[in-house]
């Protein structure tokens, strides 16, 4: 019966249409939707417990909970990456066109894909803190001045990640169409 069952459960995962595993990206957006909903709520919750601080204590606070925040992300990011390469050997083993090698290159490609990524989260993160850091220890700012740098800064690094964003896509597109013409060139 458990071979019966596991066959059956085998045949239906092999059998899905690529329509519905088109619709995966929508949910992996959910998930990053809840995800930074959940760290809204954490910022407003923790905006409260400051506002009775020294300005140093709040400044470490202020700090320790980025860097909290910061390693939510990035567990996240790795569980987010780690479903979607589990969903890619699945349905590169369920490819009969591609050899062995085209397999592995495509899931070598997608993990230095996913490294790249993290070390740029990782750069950008410590940037980020540094630039902070400067601003709020700047006696020369007001507090208003303050607010306006931090605010430019994040829509620098806002207009700067959408960028990559267009890049990633643009490389991701090259790559795919790479394998294509190389599947079709062996086909000859």
């Amino acid at each position: 019966m458990n071979t019966r069952i596991i066959t059956v459960i085998l045949a239906t995962a092999l059998a899905i249409p690529l329509t519905v595993m088109a619709k995966e990206p929508g949910a992996r957006k959910e998930q990053n939707k809840a995800h930074r909903q959940e760290q809204r709520q954490e910022n407003q919750a923790f905006r409260e417990t400051l506002k009775d601080l020294p300005a140093e204590q709040r400044q470490a606070a202020i700090i320790e909970h980025r860097n909290s925040q910061f390693a939510e992300n990035v567990a996240h990011h790795e569980q987010m990456h780690q479903e979607q390469m589990t969903k890619l050997q699945a349905k590169l083993a369920a490819n009969s066109e591609l050899t062995d090698a085209q397999k592995q290159e495509i899931l070598n490609q997608a993990e230095q894909s996913y490294q790249e990524k993290v070390t740029k989260f990782q750069e950008q993160h410590q940037a980020n803190m540094n630039f902070a850091q400067q601003i709020a220890n700047d006696p020369n700012l007001t507090p208003e001045q303050k607010r306006e740098k931090m605010q430019e800064h994040r829509q620098t690094n806002k207009e700067n990640m959408k960028q990559q964003h267009a890049e990633n896509k643009q490389k991701r597109e090259t790559r795919r169409e790479e394998h294509r013409k190389k599947r079709q060139t062996q086909q000859k």
